[in-house]
């Protein structure tokens, strides 16, 4: 194959397709433990302040829709309680029930008898 002066042979194609990623290469960064309970802590604090819910919901909502941000807030708008009940967060500030030790109790893991709540 024959080329004349000044005639583009492609070279810079070449390279081109050379430094394009493959479908199955992927940037990432490995990060430490302490780096991913901060990105974690960052995300569920940011989608508290957008939802209005508490920091621990933001992170159960968060999980569900494994850590995506923009699809759990683009899917709550469209449907919060769906996208609520999918992750087994209730808004409600219903009071947790009080479990009562009735009279006589043993445990038998520790075999205490012990009245530390009401009998």
């Amino acid at each position: 194959m024959e080329y004349e002066q000044g005639e583009d042979i492609g070279f810079t194609d070449m390279v081109t397709e050379k430094q394009r990623k493959k479908a199955y290469e992927v940037d990432f960064t490995v990060l430490s433990v302490p780096e991913i309970v901060a990105a974690q802590t960052n995300a569920s604090n940011h989608v508290a302040g957008i939802l209005g819910v508490s920091q621990d919901q933001a992170a159960a909502l968060l999980r569900c829709n494994k850590w995506n941000k923009e699809r759990l807030v683009e899917r709550y708008m469209d449907s919060p309680q769906e996208i609520l009940d999918q992750a087994g967060v209730v808004l409600d500030d219903v009071q947790a029930p009080v479990v009562k030790r009735p009279r006589g109790f043993v445990c038998m893991i520790c075999f205490d008898d012990s009245s530390l709540g009401p009998a």
